[in-house]
C-alpha cells in the first residue's frame, strides 16, 4: 500500500487516460519507474532541501548520513570533525535522509541511536510516500513532526507531488523533564510552525532556529 498524490496520477497519465487522453505521462513514452521514486531520498528529489536544513540548524557543514554510516556514525561512533589544528569536536547533529525503499532500516537504526547516545540531535526527512512502513515508528521516537506542503517554498516545489515530512529529535536534557517530547513549549512551536507555510517565504526559519536552540536555553535557566 503506497499513498499516491492526485497530482502524481495526473502527471503519470492515469487521470487523463480515464478521459481518453493518450498523450500524457507513460502514454507519451515516459517510463513508469519515473513516477515511482522509491529509490530516491528527499535530497535526491530536490537538493535544495539540504541548504534549507543547514540554514535553520545553523550547521553549514551538516550532511546526510550514507547507508553505511547509519550503523556507526549515526550511533555516535566517530561522530566528529577535526579542525586545522587537529583537534576533534563533537558533531551534535545527524541528518537522516534515506531512500524510501529502505527507510524502515534507517528508522530502526535511528531508534537504536536515540537510546544509545543521548547527546545527539537527529533530523529525519522523507517525502510522504510509502509511509505505512515507517511513519508510526518515527512518531514514537521524535520530539516534533511537521510537514512542508508542495509548492509552499522553493526548496520543495509542486513537481515532487508529496509533502515533505520533517521529524526532529533533540538530545536528552541534563535536567527534568529530560526530553522535549510532548512538552508545552515544543507543542506550541509545532502549532506555530504548521500555520506559517501559508505566509510569505522565509517566515518559518526563525521559529525553526528557536527550536534548534530551545533545549540549550532551558538548560541554561
Amino acid at each position: 500500500m503506497i499513498h499516491v498524490a492526485g497530482t502524481r496520477m495526473i502527471a503519470q497519465g492515469t487521470d487523463g487516460l480515464l478521459q481518453g487522453g493518450l498523450t500524457e505521462g507513460v502514454m507519451s513514452g515516459v517510463p513508469m519507474a519515473c513516477f515511482v521514486p522509491l529509490h530516491l531520498s528527499a535530497l535526491d528529489q530536490h537538493p535544495a532541501v539540504l541548504p534549507w536544513i543547514q540554514d535553520w540548524m545553523m550547521q553549514p557543514g551538516l550532511s546526510p548520513l550514507t547507508p553505511e554510516e547509519w550503523f556507526h556514525t549515526g550511533h555516535g561512533l566517530a561522530l566528529g570533525v577535526s579542525d586545522k589544528r587537529g583537534i576533534w569536536a563533537l558533531n551534535p547533529s545527524t541528518l537522516w535522509a534515506p531512500p524510501l525503499s529502505v527507510v524502515d532500516v534507517a528508522i530502526n537504526e535511528l531508534m537504536l541511536a536515540r537510546h544509545k547516545c543521548h547527546h545527539i540531535n537527529h533530523i529525519f526527512v522523507a517525502p510522504r510516500l510509502h509511509t505505512y512502513t515507517w511513519c508510526k515508528k518515527v512518531h514514537k521516537v521524535c520530539d516534533l513532526v511537521f510537514e512542508a506542503p508542495t509548492g509552499a517554498r522553493s526548496f520543495w516545489p509542486a513537481k515532487v507531488h508529496e509533502p515533505l515530512i520533517i521529524r526532529l529529535t533533540r538530545h536528552f536534557a541534563s535536567v527534568s523533564p529530560w526530553q522535549l517530547r510532548q512538552s508545552n513549549s515544543i507543542l506550541a512551536l509545532g502549532r506555530e510552525l504548521q500555520g506559517m507555510w501559508t505566509a510569505e517565504n522565509g517566515a518559518e526559519p526563525p521559529v525553526l532556529c528557536q527550536l534548534s536552540r530551545l533545549l540549550e536555553w532551558l538548560e541554561a535557566l
